[in-house]
This record gives structure tokens, sequence and C-alpha cells, in this order.
């Protein structure tokens, strides 16, 4: 609910850091918004308003599921207590019992993990002073959900959640006789998830909001994949075990449902890597036994880019490799190419011969290395070099992806909802002048370009693996539907038609129909805004 989430969250932040970067933020975002919206600033203040927007969402990414949180030791594995495990399945179990689809699920322990960190914050158990308790934060004031026992249950809590509550008059006639103020009258409906048109279809953050109305609706979606992962536990086991619980909820953050999972490998080369170097190491390690060595963050110098500082690349070592390890070398190869897509390779690089997704078309062809060294390591005749997007596993290949815009400023991120929305905000604002060049985030064919309503000068662009790509508010066009279209080619210019207050590039991402966070799609790819 709205004050008990408010309440408990903002008295937390009282004299933290944390509030002071809430409010930071609110300024940034408040002076950017007027910035585009009344006059374009100079280049100087562009470029400060650039880093403090990035900065922003790097922050926000950092704490969302673009990252995998196990390590060489899987650390995470004890993140999740019995309780709380405990407990995601009771939530769990309400929905089968309720006869609703798994994302129902989802949506409620992702909403439970933000509230009480499912159950293990102490403090649930005694009511704020808006009188709200329980894993859901519900309140228990007469005339409300119920009492503080009955919110204490979780399956009473989870079904209050999932379908509602009705007001009784017993209920009313409590909250006369305590001078309270009940939620309305006898047989009034407090909605639950079941109640909120279209949930099925809405992100996390929103469909969680559209009951619980947090002060900060943003946080639910961080604890999404936790609980896919979770929930993916509860549909194939029938028992509580921590530690297997916690390996699915580490998995469940490392990917889509179409992405690759294979055990811990149990080595600590695995801690820095994002989710799909991790992924690449582990199925490796668990196809190939007779690999004992890998190479991760920071082993090898940048000679193509930079992926192996960053985390995203993977050296698989082979054992005599001047003698039986070649053919274990091509056998490698070929199955991680082949599983690229499960896997989220960006390229391979074996024997001094590189095959990559942004030219597929070109097959295997020849290395050449930039150092021009011919030694073993940098021709790769010991090892086979693995490089991946970062957490992209299982979207498929869409080949090179860029931002829309060169030089922008984020003025509106994906869920914030406003009255600048009849609904929340379902992609991410690149603000910029007018006429500054509007460019494809990737590869692939322009299925629409003309008006769009809200949307105004509106193109849509679909990537080989079935992504769309939205590009809204354009003052001009430049393409036409049918055109192929590749990544950084010019497509339009930044305007201010259909719904906006200002010049910029409203970007959606959609996947199966349904929009996803761009900023975290991007970030997916190794691209940061």
């Amino acid at each position: 609910m709205s004050t008990p989430t408010t309440g408990r969250v903002l008295g937390s932040l009282a004299g933290s850091s944390t509030a002071w970067k809430v409010i930071a933020g609110v300024v940034v975002a408040a002076l950017a918004w007027w910035l585009i919206g009344v006059q374009m600033p100079t280049n100087a203040a562009l470029a400060l308003l650039q880093q403090a927007s990035r900065q922003q969402l790097a922050e926000r990414l950092a704490h969302s599921n673009t990252s995998c949180a196990a390590t060489g030791a899987d650390q995470a594995r004890d993140n999740l207590s019995g309780g709380q495990v405990t407990a995601g399945r009771s939530i769990w179990q309400v929905t089968r019992t309720a006869g609703l689809p798994d994302r129902a699920a989802v949506v409620a322990i992702a909403t439970a993990m933000q509230e009480s960190r499912l159950g293990a914050d102490p403090s649930i158990t005694t009511p704020n002073p808006d009188g709200d308790a329980g894993v859901f934060q519900q309140r228990t004031l007469p005339g409300w959900y119920g009492t503080l026992p009955q919110i204490l249950d979780v399956t009473y809590a989870a079904t209050t959640f999932l379908t509602g509550h009705t007001v009784t008059a017993d209920q009313i006639a409590q909250a006369i006789a305590a001078g309270t103020r009940p939620a309305g009258p006898v047989g009034y409906h407090i909605p639950g998830l079941v109640d909120v048109a279209g949930w099925e279809s809405m992100p996390v953050s929103q469909a969680a909001q559209a009951v619980q109305r947090s002060a900060f609706p943003d946080a639910y979606a961080q604890w999404e994949q936790l609980a896919t992962g979770l929930v993916a536990f509860y549909s194939s086991s029938s028992g509580t075990d921590t530690t297997t619980a916690n390996v699915e909820a580490i998995a469940g953050q490392c990917g889509s449902a179409g992405a690759m999972q294979c055990p811990a490998s149990g080595l600590q080369v695995e801690a820095g890597l994002t989710p799909d170097a991790i992924r690449v190491l582990r199925c490796v390690h668990q196809r190939y036994p007779t690999i004992r060595d890998f190479f991760g963050i920071g082993d090898r110098p940048s000679a193509v880019d930079d992926d192996h500082q960053t985390g995203r690349a993977v050296d698989v070592m082979l054992p005599d490799w001047q003698g039986t390890g070649k053919q274990l070398g091509d056998q490698i190869a070929a199955w991680v190419w082949d599983n690229r897509a499960a896997l989220g390779v960006k390229y391979v690089i074996w024997n001094a011969r590189i095959i990559s997704v942004a030219r597929i078309s070109e097959g295997w062809r020849d290395y050449l290395n930039p150092t021009r060294a011919r030694d073993a390591p940098s021709q790769h005749l010991d090892h086979v070099h693995v490089s991946v997007y970062g957490n992209a596993a299982g979207t498929g290949d869409t080949g090179p992806v860029v931002t829309p815009v060169a030089s922008y400023v984020i003025t509106a991120t994906f869920g914030e909802c406003s009255t600048h929305w009849a609904a929340c905000h379902t992609g991410l604002d690149f603000a910029a002048p007018e006429g500054t060049p509007v460019r494809a985030v990737t590869t692939g064919t322009v299925t629409y370009t003309g008006w769009g309503g809200s949307y105004g000068n509106l193109t849509r662009i679909t990537a080989a693996d079935g992504t769309e790509t939205w590009y809204a508010h354009q003052s001009a066009q430049t393409i036409t539907a049918g055109q192929t279209v590749t990544a950084g080619q010019t497509i339009g210019a930044v305007g201010s038609t259909g719904n906006t207050t200002g010049p910029h590039l409203h970007l959606e991402v959609r996947i199966g129909g349904k929009p996803v966070d761009p900023a975290t799609w991007l970030a997916s790819k190794g691209v940061i805004v």
C-alpha cells in the first residue's frame, strides 16, 4: 500500500546517504526536464547532465537484474534462508490453488522480496505507524485487510495480494469502535493483482505497483529474475532445500527463460564475470570435464576489445594443445557457436580463426591479431576465446547494438508513472536538440513508419530474432517500410511530435510484443546508456 511503503522506506532513508541520492536524482531529473522543455542547454551543461543521467542509470542497473550474483565460491548460495524459501513456496502454492499462472507467483514473490525481503525483515511483525505489517506490508487497522495474526500468515497475505479483500460488516464495526477509518463501506473490495486489467502483460514493477502503490515503484523490478528462478524451483521440486533453491534463484538471475543453465563450477575464476560469461564457463566445464583451466576477468591483455576487462569473455585453456587438444578445441569452438543464442555469445576465436554474430554471413574467417604477434596465445592456438554480450542469453542474435542518439540526456526511464502518460512509461527518453540524427539501434527490417498518435512520428524496426525497437516523436523520418537498415544507420531526426513536453527520442524495446526496460536490454548487449 502507498502509505505503508512510503512511511517505512522514507523512515529508513532518513539521515542516510541514500536519501540524499534520491533527492539529488529527483533534482537532476527535474532540471534536465526543464532544460530540455524550455531551452536546450549549452554544450557544457549538456555534458554535465549526460554524466548525471548516466550515473543515475548505472546505479539503478547495478541493483537490477542485469548481473549475476554468483562467484567462483558461489557466495550467493546462502543469500536466502530456509524461512524465505518456505515463504516463497507458500506464495507459489497460493497461485496454484487459485489457478493462476506462474507469472502471478513471480510478481507476488518479487513484491514480497521488496516489501519484507520475503519475510526476513524482523520489523514486519510490528505494524508501522500506518498499521502495515506482514510479508506484503498490508494494513492491519480495523476495516482493512485483517488482524495482525492474519496478515502475518503468509498464505492469507498472499491470497489478499493476489485476489484482494472485501471489507466485512464486522470489520466496519471494529473500525468504528477503534475510531479508525475503514478502507470503505461494507462490501468494499480492496483490489488484488487479479483485479488489475492486463496485469499478465505488464512489467513486474507496473503490476506490483498497481496493487501496492509504493513511493518507489521501480524497486520491484530488481527481484524479477530471482523470483523467476524460485518459481522454476518450486515447479520442479516438492522440497524446500535451501541450497538448491538458491542455486535456482541464482540461475534465474542469469538470462531469460531461453538461456542455457548449468551448475556452478566452484572455480574462483567465475568472480567478476557477467551472467553470459559465467554461463559459458559453467556449461563448458560441465560438458567437457577434462578442461581444468579457464581465464576470466583481467587474465588477458586487451587485443581486440575490453571484453576480458569487463567480465564479458572466457578463455578455455586446452590441455596438450599441440597434440590431442586441437581436436578438443575444434569440438568446443563448434559447440559454443552452435549454442550461441542460449549462451549469449558475441564471437569465438580459435586456432587463428574468428566467427562473429556481427559478420555471421562470412562464417569462420582468418583472425588478424592487431598486435601481429605470432605466439600461441595471441593466435589463440592454446585456447578457445569466447566473448559474450553480457546478459543476452536466450534473447537471440541481434548483432551489434548502439544507442538511438549519439549525444543525449535521459529524462524519463522505464516504468515511471506520472500525469505525462496514460499508463506508466513504456520506454526510455533520450533528450537532444531537435533535428539530432536518430539511428537504428539494431540491424533489422522497418515494419512501420508514419504517424503513431501520441507517439507522433513513429518508426518500428524488427530485428532477426523478433525484437522490436520503436522510435517516437521524430521531426523527420528518412526510411520507408520494408527497408532493411543496419545498426547505427540514420533513420530520422529527434523532434517533439505527438505527446511531448520538449524534443526527445522515445525508445521502446518490445520482446514478444511486450515492452521491456530498454536500459536493461541495452546493458545486456554491452551498451550502458
